[in-house]
């Protein structure tokens, strides 16, 4: 399915936002590892083909302040995203994958 269909869905399927920059910060900060995640968001296939360009990305991003800024980005991708204002393409672009 993919992150950003998971965090747009109208149905069961759908992923809270929140959960899922939750996990990632405590991901990023080393508090849970990668497996946990994935696990405690049930994430698929998809899902975790994006979990792992959004780290790549995050990896890219630099010193602690780009790391941090990184991670901002990404809660502030998925709400728009959530609510209809940004679209799949916006949000790649935006998260660099």
């Amino acid at each position: 399915m993919g992150l950003y269909e998971r965090m747009t869905a109208a149905d069961d399927s759908k992923m809270s936002v929140h959960a899922f920059c939750s996990a990632t910060r405590l991901w990023a900060l080393g508090d849970v590892t990668r497996a946990q995640v994935v696990a405690a968001l049930a994430l698929d296939t998809s899902d975790e083909t994006d979990l792992d360009a959004l780290q790549t990305a995050y990896g890219a991003a630099g010193n602690g302040v780009g790391k941090a800024n990184y991670l901002i980005k990404i809660e502030s991708v998925f709400t728009l995203a959530e609510v209809g204002h940004i679209s799949k393409a916006q949000a790649k672009g935006i998260l660099g994958f």
